[in-house]
């Protein structure tokens, strides 16, 4: 596949040939069944959203669902939901359904943007619209709601669902 979250199995690292995708999202590979079905039922070492069964799940259910995204909330916010081209502040870690992180905000600086200007991922335009400061939330969100078949190389493939922990700090 050439992406490295693809080149080993989820549970026990891997790297021979012949791996398989899981049988749900697609989003992690394994090198035998028996692999896939450990890892539905309890954590891999060091993986982070584990039992991987539930992960699974939210993400077929976003790219099988009419948003492209589920939204689960952590922490309730408080006041008014920002309105298109607001201009949010968040903090954020982004990670592959096998639990590796790709990106996160850096050093206590939030990451900000104009909300529904495409400025960032769809399905963050979409879910960060529904948050309200204060508000902590994953996105699960499926491949056409991130960065669709081209990714974003090198570290994003094609057709690669993501999970982002977000925190909605502040909007104006």
């Amino acid at each position: 596949s050439g992406f490295p979250w693809m080149e080993s199995c989820a549970v026990c690292g891997s790297k021979k040939g012949g791996l398989m995708q899981c049988s749900g999202c697609k989003a992690v590979t394994y090198c035998n069944v028996e692999h896939q079905r450990e890892h539905w039922s309890k954590a891999a070492d060091g993986a982070k959203w584990c039992p991987h069964k539930s992960v699974c799940k939210l993400l077929v259910a976003a790219t099988h669902g009419k948003d492209g995204y589920v939204k689960v909330v952590q922490k309730e916010g408080a006041g008014r939901l920002p309105h298109k081209g607001a201009r949010v502040s968040l903090n954020y870690v982004g990670s592959f359904p096998n639990g590796k992180i790709f990106d996160q905000s850096k050093d206590g600086a939030p990451l900000s943007f104009e909300v529904g200007r495409g400025q960032v991922i769809r399905g963050w335009d979409e879910a960060v619209a529904t948050m309200k400061v204060g508000e902590k939330a994953v996105f699960y969100i499926s491949a056409p709601y991130a960065y669709g078949a081209s990714g974003c190389p090198p570290d994003i493939g094609p057709n690669q669902p993501l999970i982002f922990e977000v925190e909605m700090v502040s909007f104006n």
